[in-house]
């Protein structure tokens, strides 16, 4: 190759990598300022969860407060109910602040306040008459219902608000990954490509010192890829540096090259120790059940040239003993002709998000432990209640010792509830709830069961009509108790 070739094309190379290394930076703080609003959204949705969570167990305690005094008429019951009446207003409000960006949340929202005032209100009718003409006539307050429509009224808002906040945490967390992904791969990718050029621009160099470059250009051109590669290393270090997950990155034998402080926290190594040796040395995985190595994702890039990620439930032990649950992605880096040079690691702690996943399953296994207390058979069925295609997909297991059918009989035959009323009863049953289900009404039938001994029990359903978010009715949730025998006369 002519010397002047040489010059050249090392010029070429050496402002192409240049305008990367400038395109590559702006692309990294797009990159990153999305990334850093895509993990605000995911916090801020656990945050709306939490918060209606915590206003539904509130009204919870002051409904046990209540039914306290009620029962006993202390004063010292009324402690959780007192406790609930200062704090919902509170908690109300940081829900409305929370959701203020989503108008169908600010109506739920409203909605719940609503309903929490007027149940309060109740609430409080309830002590009053325990005061003033002791247990009968609070129990009187007690079976007018108004209490239980409106607690399942609320219970349904924030079913509602939950399910909004979950739909909108898949689709936050979603694009979380894809813009830690895409910031990560651009930023590391696009420095490490461009290295590449400055690097092939000194060895151009090179061959025109070789071929004869005067010794005036070659020194000068020397000094300015000197500073042109330590600017870039710079960038690259700093680009690393202001990423808010752990990364990693390696040579093309798994063998460390670099980490940002974010993964020198994480792992217990800095650059400086883990340069050099094999991954799997400071990247140490575990299956946080079993307690079983995991697979290291690199690994699966380097065999297989794709991108690869972590199972659920994996650990990273530090190197002092520290364990930290993460979420992890890897990746190739690859040059323009596709070769690859080695493995960009991004994994980020995921602590916060273990902890409202357990926090979401204490408070799941705390409704199924209230569900399987009441004694009634608890339910939930979608469709219209005297069709034979209204599908059961919830029933207690108080069915068994009540009836005598287990849940498996009720789950598996549409319009179970229908079937097994008394044949005099069937048709009054199913007219009163279809009646109930068409006007979209809260209602109480009452009809005779047959058990499965063929023995006949009196019943009586406390029921609650559910609508789509056009207010159509779509199916039907409540509570059946077994009741003392009508008279003759009232049957």
């Amino acid at each position: 190759m002519r010397s002047s070739t040489a010059w050249r094309a090392s010029l070429v190379a050496f402002a192409l990598g240049i305008a990367l290394l400038a395109a590559g930076a702006w692309t990294a703080y797009t990159r990153l300022t999305e990334l850093r609003d895509a993990n605000a959204a995911v916090e801020h949705t656990l945050l709306v969860r939490a918060e209606a969570g915590g206003v539904l167990s509130l009204l919870k305690d002051a409904e046990t407060g209540q039914r306290g005094f009620v029962i006993v008429g202390a004063d010292d019951y009324l402690a959780p109910y007192s406790a609930a009446l200062n704090a919902l207003p509170g908690r109300v409000d940081q829900l409305r602040r929370l959701t203020a960006d989503n108008a169908v949340q600010q109506k739920h929202v409203a909605d719940l306040d609503d309903l929490i005032t007027r149940r309060l209100d109740v609430l409080r009718g309830g002590i009053d008459a325990r005061r003033r003409g002791g247990p009968e006539a609070a129990a009187a307050v007690v079976r007018d219902g108004e209490d239980k429509r409106l607690m399942d009224a609320a219970r349904e808002v924030v079913d509602a608000i939950t399910a909004e906040e979950d739909r909108l945490l898949v689709e936050r967390q979603e694009v979380q990954a894809a813009r830690a992904r895409s910031a990560t791969l651009v930023s590391v990718g696009g420095i490490v490509v461009a290295i590449g050029l400055l690097a092939s621009a000194t060895a151009l160099m090179a061959v025109a010192v070789r071929e004869g470059t005067l010794a005036r250009a070659e020194q000068a051109a020397a000094e300015t890829v000197s500073a042109a590669t330590r600017q870039s290393e710079a960038r690259l270090r700093a680009t690393i540096a202001s990423i808010g997950d752990g990364v990693i990155t390696t040579d093309t034998r798994g063998r460390v090259t670099r980490l940002n402080a974010v993964a020198e926290n994480l792992t217990g190594w800095t650059t400086a120790e883990a340069a050099g040796r094999p991954l799997d040395e400071l990247f140490v995985i575990v299956n946080e059940d079993t307690r079983q190595s995991a697979e290291n994702p690199a690994h699966r890039v380097l065999r297989e040239g794709t991108v690869a990620g972590l199972a659920n439930h994996t650990v990273l032990i530090a190197r002092d003993g520290r364990e930290t649950p993460i979420d992890d992605t890897a990746a190739p880096i690859k040059a323009d002709d596709g070769e690859m040079l080695g493995v960009v690691l991004v994994f980020r702690d995921i602590t916060e998000r273990r902890r409202a996943e357990r926090e979401l399953a204490v408070v799941r296994e705390r409704l199924a432990q209230i569900v399987e207390s009441v004694p009634g058979i608890v339910w939930e069925a979608w469709g219209q209640p005297d069709t034979a295609g209204q599908r059961i997909n919830f029933v207690s297991a108080y069915v068994e010792p009540m009836l005598g059918y287990s849940v498996e009989e009720w789950l598996a035959t549409p319009n179970f509830w229908l079937t097994i009323v008394h044949p005099d009863d069937r048709d009054k049953a199913a007219g009163s709830a279809a009646r109930a289900f068409a006007a979209r009404e809260a209602h109480v039938n009452r009809f005779r069961w047959m058990r499965k001994d063929g023995r006949p029990v009196w019943v009586e359903a406390h029921s609650t009509v559910i609508c789509d978010e056009s207010g159509q009715a779509v199916g039907m949730r409540g509570v059946t108790f077994e009741v003392p025998p009508r008279a003759p006369a009232d049957a």
